[in-house]
Formats: C-alpha cells, sequence, structure tokens
C-alpha cells in the first residue's frame, strides 16, 4: 500500500527516500498503524571487518498524516565495541547529532542529513541490506 508520507517538520525529507521507504510497504496495509520502523543490517557488518552500518528508521502517524520521526545511523564504537549512534537525524524536532561532535548547526545539519541519506539510498539499491519492518 502506498503511504502518503509529509514534509511537514523542521528538517526536509528527500524524495528519493520517500520512494523508497514507499516500495517497501507495497504488502503491508498501513491503514490501522500508528508507527512503522524500517530495521536496515549489513549481515557481514561487524567489528573486525567493518562492512555497511546498520540505519533504523521510523515513521509515526499523526491524525492523518504520515511523518518522518528519525534516521539513525549506527556503528561500532568504544572500547569494548557495541553498536552506538553515529547518525541520528531527528525530523519532527530539527536536529542532527554526530558522534564525537554533538548537536550540529542548520546548515552542517542539512548538509550531513544529505550525505547520510544519499549514501544510504546507494546501499539499498546495491543490495547489501537485509531489512526486516516492525508496525503497531
Amino acid at each position: 500500500m502506498s503511504i502518503s508520507l509529509s514534509n511537514i517538520g523542521r528538517i526536509r525529507v528527500p524524495d528519493n527516500l520517500i520512494n523508497q521507504l514507499d516500495s517497501l510497504l507495497i504488502d503491508i496495509d498501513i491503514r490501522n498503524l500508528t508507527s512503522i520502523t524500517f530495521n536496515f543490517r549489513d549481515p557481514e557488518y561487524s567489528v573486525t571487518n567493518g562492512g555497511f552500518h546498520p540505519v533504523e528508521i521510523r515513521l509515526f502517524k499523526d491524525k492523518q498524516t504520515w511523518l518522518l520521526d528519525y534516521f539513525t545511523d549506527f556503528s561500532y564504537a568504544g572500547t569494548y565495541p557495541e553498536l552506538e549512534k553515529e547518525v541520528d537525524i531527528l525530523f519532527q524536532e530539527g536536529t542532527v547529532y554526530l558522534a564525537y561532535v554533538g548537536s550540529l548547526g542548520e546548515q552542517p545539519a542539512i548538509e550531513v542529513t544529505k550525505i547520510t541519506i544519499t549514501n544510504f539510498i546507494s546501499y539499498l539499491n546495491m543490495g547489501v541490506y537485509q531489512t526486516q519492518i516492525s508496525t503497531d
């Protein structure tokens, strides 16, 4: 089923991301849902071998409008490596957090969002991810 995702929010949602997410929902009845979470995993990604970072994207329904809540890119970090947020884009709040830097100002946030999502879509189109969709 096609989803109508609104661009209401402090950070604009790239059309190509909306199209990619919509294509993944083709067999899901979204009429009675309130949220949708996409998890994208590269099964080869590890601390020692590297690979493509896991990504989580959440949509939520506000009345009759679907909104993009967040886009989070994870990577291994720390002395005893575990997955941590590397890039966290909060569309409705208009904030972008970058590991080891913190919250970004408006212009750097726009640039990091553009680069991060463009890269993600390229990797998605390459077929490197296994996708899991959770709904509420």
